[in-house]
This record gives C-alpha cells, sequence and structure tokens, in this order.
C-alpha cells in the first residue's frame, strides 16, 4: 500500500512536472510568440518608416524636378525676352537705316534740285548777257538805221521840193 502510495505520488509528481514542462513550455511559446510580434511590428515600423522615407525622397525630387522645371521655364521666357529686345533692336536699326536712307535720297533730291536751279539762274544770266548783243542791239541798230534813213529821205524830199518850188517861183515870176 505503502508503496502504492508512494507510487501514486510519484505519479502525481510526475504529472505536477509535465503540468509545468507544458507550462513552461506554453510560457516560452508564448513569450516566443511574443517575440514574433514585436518583431513584425518592428519591422512594419521598419516599413512604414521606409516607405514615408521613399515617400519623402519622392516628393523631394519631385519638388526638385518642379524647380528644375521652372527654371528652365524662367530660362525660356528670358530668352524669349531676349530674343523679342534683339528683334526690336534690329527693327529699329533698320528703321533708322530706312530714315537716313530717305534723308539722303532727300538731300540727294535736294542737292539736284538746287543744281538745277543754279544751271537755269545760268542759262538765264547766260541769256540775259546775250541779250543786249543779240536782241537789243539788234532793234536798236534797226530803229537807229530805219530812223536816220527815213529822216534823211524825207529831209532830202523836203528840200528838194522846196529847191524846185523856190526855183519855179523865182523862174516864173522873174
Amino acid at each position: 500500500m505503502l508503496l502504492l502510495l508512494l507510487l501514486l505520488l510519484l505519479l502525481l509528481l510526475l504529472l505536477l512536472l509535465l503540468l509545468l514542462l507544458q507550462l513552461l513550455l506554453l510560457l516560452l511559446l508564448l513569450l516566443l510568440l511574443l517575440l514574433l510580434l514585436l518583431l513584425l511590428l518592428l519591422l512594419l515600423l521598419l516599413l512604414l518608416l521606409l516607405l514615408l522615407l521613399l515617400l519623402l525622397l519622392l516628393l523631394l525630387l519631385l519638388l526638385l524636378l518642379l524647380l528644375l522645371l521652372l527654371l528652365l521655364l524662367l530660362l525660356l521666357l528670358l530668352l524669349l525676352l531676349l530674343l523679342l529686345l534683339l528683334l526690336l533692336l534690329l527693327l529699329l536699326l533698320l528703321l533708322l537705316l530706312l530714315l537716313l536712307l530717305l534723308l539722303l535720297l532727300l538731300l540727294l533730291l535736294l542737292l539736284l534740285l538746287l543744281l538745277l536751279l543754279l544751271l537755269l539762274l545760268l542759262l538765264l544770266l547766260l541769256l540775259l548777257l546775250l541779250l543786249p548783243t543779240t536782241t537789243y542791239y539788234y532793234y536798236y541798230y534797226y530803229y537807229y538805221y530805219y530812223y536816220y534813213y527815213y529822216y534823211y529821205y524825207y529831209s532830202l524830199h523836203y528840200y528838194y521840193y522846196y529847191y524846185y518850188y523856190y526855183y519855179y517861183y523865182y523862174y516864173y515870176y522873174y
């Protein structure tokens, strides 16, 4: 009986030990599960952090790209403005050249007109100088000879008739 009791006790002890071992194993399993959960959480956190970092990097890259695009647009606008300014300057230069050419043409026309006027004046002066030798003297001498010719002619006739009547009268009455 005692032996049976002892055996029972031993069995009980063994059962208890087994229970304890099971409990310990359960605890260990629980601990392992907890550790695994913690590790999973940590991994998730790390993944989240990595995702956040990636998002931040992407945002930074997008911002940098936007800034680069804005800079490129600004540079293009500046280049366009410079080109427009250059075109305006070229147009102004062309207009100034055209105005200068027009002024030169006007000056040349004025010079030609002045030369023509001078030539006309010279021709008029030559005509005025030549007129006395050609027309004035010609008409002057013409009228001069005409006048003296008729004067002498009429005077000779007058004297002729005078002497004729005088001699006739003298001869007739005496």
